[in-house]
């Protein structure tokens, strides 16, 4: 999420979904979703192509979680520009403290 002259947005996220993009449980980014088309594409979110038809995981927030938001930076030959959200702990962390469960 770095970028020169990027400042993330703090902020907490409450009752909403996340979408893991890698299905590793150690991993701290997310895209939140949204009916937003913005939030959706899979460009967006500037991964690489090899992960696009790969399992995503699915969470419900139960419980406010602290989060840094900012744009996805272009990569992997993608436009970016989505939205990413780092979260202050790993998917394992809040599974254990039931401030999320898996959908």
């Amino acid at each position: 999420m770095a970028e020169k002259n990027f400042r993330p947005q703090h902020l907490i996220l409450f009752s909403t979904l996340l979408n893991q993009n890698f299905v590793h449980s150690f991993n701290h980014l997310f895209s939140l979703i949204k009916l937003l088309a913005q939030f959706l594409y899979f460009e967006r979110r500037t991964l690489p192509l090899d992960t696009l038809n790969k399992l995503c995981k699915v969470y419900e927030v139960l419980a406010p979680i602290h989060a840094d938001a900012g744009p996805a930076i272009p990569w992997f030959n993608q436009p970016g520009k989505g939205t990413l959200f780092e979260l202050s702990k790993s998917i394992s962390q809040l599974h254990a403290e039931g401030k999320i469960r898996e959908i």
